[in-house]
């Protein structure tokens, strides 16, 4: 038995799927299914219960994830310990970072951690909020990107940049004549909608509450791009973070973009790491630095789009 095959182990007691739990380790669903059985060959004891509709623990299962997750969270001390060995960040860096934010704000955060950490060698999981706060709590992550909140004790969170929410209208819409766009005006609309398990549809729900949410049949948006074309085939309204809607992805956007009447929607962005992590200070500085990019990179942007008259619709 290695570490290995308890990760999917407790992968796939968690996530009670095979696939999620094979993306969630990063190797396709056969190999995990062949670990998995290659385990209960090794213990001579069935762990899961399946067939064609789920994927259930047995009795022993339940009582080997117990102890699994005990042995990883202390495996997963002994990185930070190795990890923390020098003051600053250095060597390898996991960070996660949620699907609806990584591409607009890599941009702005791998330039300003190659200036501020020079010797980090990264590696990036793009992954939605609930797989990224598990990984870091069994210590497979140093750090992740997340949308607060974050509830889990064992957590603490640097709020590196607030960012607002705005409309996304089919170009052809009436509210699209208008500069702003109140919620009130959203009401009669269908509001487009991510798929279950994405930060961003709770909250858009979150702001709906009058409106009409839409997952329309057949076709959920799995990312912002998706939401995009949808709102761009005319199949309904939606709101997007600010990042997706700036700079280059201004000016390649096929629907009418306006900002919201005050008060005005955000969401707070944070890198999120264990309390326990070694290298905190580090972590908090970076947060820090990232906070002062942010500033300057989104007045630069916004000033720019201003001046081409990008993202008007």
């Amino acid at each position: 038995m290695t570490l290995r095959d308890l990760e999917y182990f407790v992968a796939l007691a968690e996530t009670r799927h095979f696939g999620q739990a094979a993306e969630r380790c990063h190797v396709t669903q056969p190999t995990l299914s062949m670990q998995i059985a290659k385990l209960e060959k090794e213990l001579g004891a069935t762990l899961f219960e399946r067939d064609k509709r789920r994927v259930a623990l047995t009795d022993m299962g339940r009582k080997i994830l117990a102890r699994a997750g005990s042995v990883l969270d202390g495996i997963g001390e002994i990185r930070d310990m190795a990890r923390g060995e020098t003051g600053g960040l250095a060597g390898p860096l996991y960070l996660g970072v949620i699907p609806t934010i990584g591409p607009y704000l890599l941009p702005h955060l791998l330039p300003e951690l190659k200036e501020l950490c020079p010797d980090v060698k990264l590696y990036l999981r793009e992954e939605k909020t609930h797989h990224l706060v598990e990984q870091l709590q069994h210590s497979t992550l140093d750090a992740a990107i997340l949308s607060l909140p974050i509830e889990e004790s064992d957590l603490t969170c640097s709020v590196f940049f607030q960012e607002e929410l705005v409309a996304g209208l089919p170009r052809d819409h009436p509210l699209a004549k208008h500069k702003r766009v109140a919620m009130k005006d959203l009401a009669s609309n269908s509001i487009l909608l991510l798929e279950e398990g994405n930060c961003m549809r709770d909250q858009t729900l979150n702001l709906c509450r009058g409106s009409r949410p839409a997952d329309p049949e057949g076709y959920r948006a799995s990312s912002i791009e998706s939401l995009r074309q949808m709102v761009s085939a005319g199949m309904g309204c939606t709101f997007l973070p600010r990042l997706s809607t700036v700079g280059p992805f201004a000016s390649a956007s096929p629907i009418a973009i306006r900002p919201l009447h005050s008060p005005t929607p955000r969401r707070d962005i944070a890198l999120v790491y264990r309390k326990t992590y070694p290298k905190a200070a580090s972590l908090e500085e970076l947060a820090a630095a990232l906070k002062r990019r942010m500033e300057q990179s989104l007045l630069q942007v916004c000033e720019l789009n201003v001046e081409k008259g990008t993202g008007r619709g």
